[in-house]
């Protein structure tokens, strides 16, 4: 009897690792699907992030939220530095948080129920046309940039390197479900908050248009309170190589256009300051910010919601302001430049995907 019950433990536990082997094996082949496929998962106490070539993506779920607030209240902390360290967890980084005026940061917050957040780099080819990049591409060739300016000697003094002829472009998406029992018990709301961040500044800065659309929604009327807003924000270096920041710029219905399936504003982008001739304060980076309200048209039933970035960066020989419209192009929908003479763009341009369950 002994030996039975030997017996049967054994060949339970030979099944158990054979088991034990094959999951084993399928999470491996698993990992290798992803490696292969150049997607990358990382996960924390908080936070989720897929990582592609193309688009990174973090998610912050209701639960993990609210968990993460409880851990925040043990410490001293006060309601803004809280919903900073909200954002640091996010995966938000500290130029973008920077450029975001206090309230706005506050408000990103104050009712939020969960968070899903999508970030893209882009830049602009020799031909006009733009293309997405990596995240390490992109700040590869921010190192360049830095790596020349420290070399840069003789009658060079760098500074033509911190602009560039392409432009090196962030876009930033996090769309943030509102507590249905701020909006009067309707379910489907959502702050959407997009960061358009030059990381290398264009040669060219003239009047530019960026727009959020998701065809999805319907978007909240123009006087409804905190429904809209944009800033801009910039940082530049001083002649004696210190970093200065300008004030933030802000506005909420001045230049902004309410389509039927997205908003958009635009913005005169700064130039170096000059002296006598001479840059005397010259431009790094630049941040606009745009915070619009909307609600899923079919809240009742979950959905895949298609969200378009655009930002159409402008450029002319001749100094007259371009014209914007709303483009309706199925795959190619948000701001666009009116065809008119002596004034060309490049169109930064991606649409995400994200889930919607009610």
């Amino acid at each position: 009897m002994k030996n039975k019950i030997v017996k049967s433990l054994s060949a339970l536990m030979l099944v158990c690792c054979v088991f034990s082997l094959n999951f084993l094996s399928i999470g491996a082949s698993y990992n290798e699907f992803l490696s292969e496929n150049g997607i990358e998962v990382t996960k924390t106490k908080y936070v989720t992030t897929i990582k592609r070539t193309d688009v990174i993506e973090s998610t912050m779920s209701e639960s993990a939220l609210k968990s993460l607030k409880r851990n925040l209240e043990k410490q001293t902390l006060t309601e803004h530095e809280k919903n900073v360290e909200i954002l640091r967890t996010l995966g938000y980084h500290e130029e973008t948080i920077a450029g975001m005026a206090p309230e706005d940061i506050d408000l990103m917050m104050e009712d939020a129920v969960s968070f899903q957040i999508q970030v893209v780099y882009m830049k602009a080819n020799e031909d006009g046309t733009t293309s997405v990049i990596s995240e390490e591409d992109c700040l590869s060739a921010m190192e360049a940039q830095q790596n020349a300016i420290a070399t840069a000697s003789g009658d060079n003094d760098g500074w033509g390197n911190w602009t560039s002829s392409d432009g090196y472009l962030r876009m930033t998406v996090s769309s943030v479900y509102i507590d249905p029992s701020s909006m009067n018990g309707q379910k489907g709301w959502y702050y959407f908050h997009t960061w358009y961040e030059w990381l290398i500044m264009p040669k060219q800065r003239k009047t530019d248009a960026m727009s959020i659309a998701v065809p999805a929604c319907t978007w909240d009327t123009l006087n409804a309170t905190d429904a809209y807003s944009s800033s801009k924000y910039y940082t530049a270096i001083d002649p004696n190589g210190n970093q200065v920041t300008s004030e933030i710029a802000r506005k909420t219905l001045q230049d902004l256009t309410v389509a039927s399936s997205g908003v958009y504003y635009t913005w005169k982008l700064d130039e170096n300051h000059y002296h006598d001739g001479v840059a005397v304060y010259k431009l790094t980076y630049t941040q606009i910010y745009i915070r619009a309200r909307a609600r899923i048209t079919q809240y009742n039933i979950s959905t895949a919601v298609g969200t378009y970035l655009r930002y159409v960066h402008t450029y002319s020989a001749l100094d007259i302001t371009p014209s914007f419209g709303w483009n309706l192009v199925t795959g190619e929908i948000g701001v666009s430049l009116n065809t008119q003479f002596a004034s060309h763009s490049n169109d930064y341009y991606f649409n995400l995907i994200y889930d919607y369950t009610p």
